[in-house]
């Protein structure tokens, strides 16, 4: 049971992942708008430059849809171009591109989004890009940079939060103790009954 929790937490979240257009589609189902139809396009043939021009459409539906895109298509070459999208006017759009953001497997990327997350003036958009920041940590293997996995866990609920303390807790036990002040404060603050035996598992 130890080792079984972080892959069905990564399993739980792929689930969410775009694996089709309408898996992937902007708020309120937007497909069916004509301007989207190069996007569709562009991520049914994996075409990385057709939507980098397309992310920076004078259309905030249609920057929307190409940022989303990339979390399907999944290409490297895009990372600057959506961190660049994470101060987008349009919240949909900030938050659209740390979701793509998150498949990459990249601590820098993961980084990058925790701070843009202190940035961030909505609340609403900043949790979405702090739990994008863990994804991408997840992903890139190890996580094992406390700090970020800290700011992390203050920021998520429910089963989200059970997994970075399951993360936490698998740390070595030399990178935990160069933490202990920090991590014996989540344990004491945390009144989740089954994060907290998660933690002192650590």
């Amino acid at each position: 049971m130890k080792n079984a929790l972080l892959p069905l937490c990564l399993f739980l979240w792929s689930c969410g992942s775009p694996a089709d257009p309408s898996a992937s589609a902007p708020a309120n189902n937007k497909w069916s708008d004509a301007r989207l139809t190069p996007v569709l396009e562009a991520q049914d043939h994996r075409d990385t430059q057709r939507l980098l021009a397309l992310l920076t459409d004078t259309s905030s539906v249609v920057r929307e849809a190409a940022a989303m895109a990339f979390a399907s298509v999944q290409d490297s070459a895009a990372n600057q171009a959506l961190l660049v999208a994470l101060r987008d006017e349009q919240p949909s759009v900030r938050q659209a591109a740390a979701r793509a953001l998150s498949f990459t497997a990249d601590t820098t990327v993961a980084k990058m989004l925790a701070e843009q997350a202190l940035k961030e003036t909505s609340a609403e958009v900043a949790n979405s890009i702090y739990a994008s920041s863990f994804r991408a940590l997840v992903r890139a293997k190890p996580a094992q940079d406390p700090q970020l996995l800290f700011a992390a866990f203050t920021k998520s609920t429910g089963y989200q939060r059970a997994c970075i303390a399951d993360v936490l807790r698998r740390l070595p036990k030399e990178l935990i103790a160069q933490h202990e002040a920090r991590y014996v404060e989540l344990l004491q603050r945390e009144r989740e009954p089954y994060v907290k035996v998660l933690l002192m598992q650590g």
